[in-house]
């Protein structure tokens, strides 16, 4: 399972947000003030009750800021997409860092996949599949499905860098 700062299984927008805002390294205040916006108006970003109103503009700047990428795997997922951070891929281009890089990556792949494998096991260990439960199983998938795309344009970086 990913660390909780990389999570990017959200069912809405404003649920990538609030996690964004609440389960970053950085605090929301100073998240705020990075980008320039009053504390009670970025937590109305947040806040269920009411309309959407995150600004296209903040996203970039805010997973920057807090390093928390999740607004923009929800938005990458809903397009069917997969997002790569192209630092890793750079390091897939460097010889002497290719090995380990690949070592790591391709156990993050195995260790997604058994905890797919683990969630959709114990949720039909009883004969049904709950909404709750195929939620879970799916955002094991999604986790399982970035580590095995950026473990291939890993791969696509060096073969290019060889070239």
């Amino acid at each position: 399972m990913r660390k909780i700062t990389d999570f990017s299984g959200h069912d809405t927008l404003k649920d990538a947000v609030d996690f964004v805002i609440h389960h970053s390294p950085i605090a929301p205040k100073a998240q705020a003030a990075e980008l320039n916006v009053s504390l009670s108006l970025f937590y109305g970003y947040a806040d269920h009750a009411q309309p959407d109103h995150y600004p296209a503009r903040l996203i970039v700047p805010h997973a920057r800021c807090t390093g928390n990428a999740a607004v923009l795997q929800f938005l990458n997922h809903q397009l069917g997409y997969v997002g790569v951070r192209l630092a890793d891929l750079r390091l897939a281009a460097d010889p002497g860092k290719q090995l380990g890089l690949f070592q790591q990556t391709m156990l993050a792949v195995v260790r997604e996949m058994g905890e797919a494998a683990g969630a959709i096991e114990r949720s039909l260990k009883d004969g049904k599949l709950t909404e709750r439960e195929a939620r879970v199983c799916r955002k094991e998938c999604l986790d399982l499905i970035d580590h095995a795309v950026l473990l291939h344009e890993q791969l696509k970086a060096a073969e290019e860098a060889a070239r």
